[in-house]
């Protein structure tokens, strides 16, 4: 635990407004090497009008606000003692309106400067003129599954914000209607995104959809001046439920960056459902129990209390942790040519804590036979993509005695009532 020095400088940054829409603004931010982190919100107008002519301890009780309920971006540079420049965005603001961003400097001993602030005005939006949007966008369909899609988003520089969303009320689709598919797209029950400010290619896969159900995605572009583009429809249809005689998956293991043992389910054919698992594995070590007693207590097991899914693709993970050895099992359904289920092959993959990922029950059983097809050992990390926006409350300095400081501290008593604050963006 560091002290705070007398001199403790106070952290210096800096907001400015680089470009406005509709519905966003794009803000350069600096933060000087004295600056840990800075943290801002944006208020309208009127919600501002309370700290407009405040005094001191309102505006220390807003700083303290900001800093636990704002936005907060941090200087990754601070510990070279350098400073630090980025780019920030905020969408989802009401076109034609007044703002404020009131935003406050942190130090490395957890001390806040003064806020301070800067304004600007968004756009009014055109919905009646698409021929005169800049934005282009065009979003294509790949990779069917029995409950996923595939989305591909395509736009240009000049897209601000993007709307999207499957159609569930075919009325909508009628040209008479296009207003109303306009206000919906513009709606709460929309997905409204931020685009990349220099364009690109981004893809999303859609889940939890009906197999063998056609769906319609509608979809629009917002420029910056606040013009949106017409209206554009994609169809495709998840994939077909076909169960067959010969139910086969394919298992495929490997262990998550957290060193959780994950495993992937993948239907290769004639599958209806399937049930699955991951389970400790108490038998194999011991030595008492046949390969065949093993596997035919493991696939009544999965039976009875697996989960079951249709989906093309499921994966289920377990910590390693506590347990010597675990073994993930699967067994898919299928049906004859009279609609009677098949009940497949169990399927099974290990992690032992000393081997690690076993795909070949040979291994563990010397009565087993060899590897069958359709069992893997991979090594792949997972990928999450995330908000680049960070919650205030994320940021966090290391712990610091407290003297005197000669500024405020962010570790003191919030005074405001955060609701006056307005609703965080991050609660959407």
């Amino acid at each position: 635990m560091k002290e705070i020095p007398d001199d403790a400088k106070e952290a210096k940054c800096d907001l400015k407004i680089t470009k406005t829409g509709a519905s966003i603004v794009n803000m350069d931010v600096e933060m000087k090497e004295t600056c840990y982190a800075m943290f801002y919100r944006i208020f309208s107008v009127a919600d501002w009008a309370p700290y407009e002519n405040a005094d001191e301890a309102t505006m220390t009780a807003l700083a303290q606000a900001l800093d636990q309920e704002g936005w907060g971006i941090k200087n990754i540079n601070f510990s070279q003692e350098g400073s630090y420049a980025t780019t920030d965005y905020q969408h989802d603001l009401d076109p034609n309106g007044s703002y404020v961003v009131a935003y406050v400097g942190r130090n490395g001993y957890g001390q806040l400067s003064k806020v301070k602030t800067e304004t600007f005005s968004t756009k009014a939006r055109v919905t009646d003129n698409p021929g005169a949007s800049k934005a282009t966008i065009d979003i294509t369909i790949s990779d069917p599954g029995r409950t996923s899609l595939k989305l591909t988003y395509t736009y240009n520089q000049e897209a601000a914000v993007y709307y999207h969303q499957y159609i569930m009320t075919p009325d909508l689709l009628e040209e008479g209607n296009k207003a109303e598919l306009i206000k919906y797209l513009m709606s709460e029950n929309s997905n409204i995104w931020a685009a990349n400010k220099n364009g690109g290619v981004e893809s999303f896969a859609w889940s939890g959809l009906d197999p063998g159900t056609e769906y319609t995605f509608a979809y629009m572009a917002e420029d910056w001046d606040g013009v949106l583009t017409d209206v554009k429809i994609v169809k495709a249809t998840t994939e077909a439920i076909i169960a067959g005689p010969n139910p086969m998956m394919q298992l495929n293991a490997y262990m998550s960056d957290l060193g959780n043992f994950t495993v992937q389910y993948s239907i290769v054919k004639d599958v209806a459902k399937l049930y699955y698992t991951i389970i400790e594995d108490n038998y194999s070590a011991s030595g008492d129990y046949t390969y065949q007693e093993c596997m035919d207590v493991w696939k009544e097991r999965c039976l009875d209390y697996g989960l079951s899914g249709v989906n093309s693709t499921t994966q289920s993970y377990d910590k390693t942790s506590e347990a010597k050895r675990l073994v993930a099992l699967c067994v898919p359904i299928g049906a004859d040519a009279d609609g009677n289920e098949v009940i497949g092959d169990l399927y099974t993959v290990f992690y032992d804590k000393e081997k690690g990922i076993i795909t070949d029950p040979s291994v563990l059983f010397p009565d087993a036979p060899k590897l069958k097809k359709g069992i893997k050992g991979i090594a792949k990390p997972q990928v999450v993509k995330k908000d680049n926006r960070v919650p205030a409350k994320l940021i966090v300095n290391e712990q610091v005695k407290v003297n005197t400081p000669g500024v405020m501290r962010s570790e003191s008593v919030i005074y405001l009532d955060l609701k006056k604050l307005g609703k965080h963006p991050h609660s959407k």
